[in-house]
């Protein structure tokens, strides 16, 4: 067999609409930043079922991690985080760079501004520690990284009842309050 093929697994499919999705997730927040875009290629707020099933097959995948794995909760974020945290660093700093020299901040304000990230650079911005938020699209990494412990903890711990209550009852919780705002 040859080494250079791809490894064939039933979810192939599945992660090539999470790798599509995150294509029109990237598309999506490049037209709001740029208007003409937005208007001629019909870009909408249509857009944003990506978002939505990109967190579903998430899910998914992670459930389906959770019933293979023998990790405790702690380690499947570690690992996750290691995982992540090289590109999202690199996406970090580089527009971390660009925010400085584009605003001209003294030796003073990027030190305050560095100090005032400390959990974008964690990459907790979801947890809301700071408003400072120098790379808003990668939110969804934060909220991936806090809410995947506590799903993969719940789901360890008692998968019948997570996957019949807590998981639809925090689906009603959720988008009930973003339908608020």
């Amino acid at each position: 067999m040859d080494k250079g093929c791809v490894k064939i697994s039933k979810y192939n499919s599945i992660t090539f609409w999470k790798i599509l999705f995150t294509f029109a997730i990237v598309i999506f927040h490049y037209a709001k930043n740029y208007k003409d875009f937005e208007e001629t290629y019909s870009i909408n707020m249509g857009w944003r079922i990506a978002v939505e099933f990109f967190f579903i097959v998430s899910g998914f995948l992670l459930a389906h991690k959770c019933r293979k794995s023998e990790m405790n909760a702690l380690r499947y974020t570690l690992h996750r985080y290691i995982r992540l945290f090289p590109e999202y660093f690199i996406s970090l700093l580089i527009m971390t760079v660009i925010r400085i020299y584009n605003d001209r901040y003294t030796l003073k304000m990027t030190l305050i501004y560095l100090l005032n990230m400390t959990d974008d650079i964690l990459m907790l911005n979801a947890a809301a520690i700071s408003y400072v938020n120098i790379n808003g699209a990668l939110w969804y990494l934060s909220a991936m990284l806090i809410s995947g412990y506590f799903i993969y903890w719940f789901y360890r711990k008692n998968s019948e009842f997570f996957v019949q209550v807590t998981a639809p009852a925090s689906c009603i919780a959720i988008y009930s309050s973003l339908s608020i705002t």
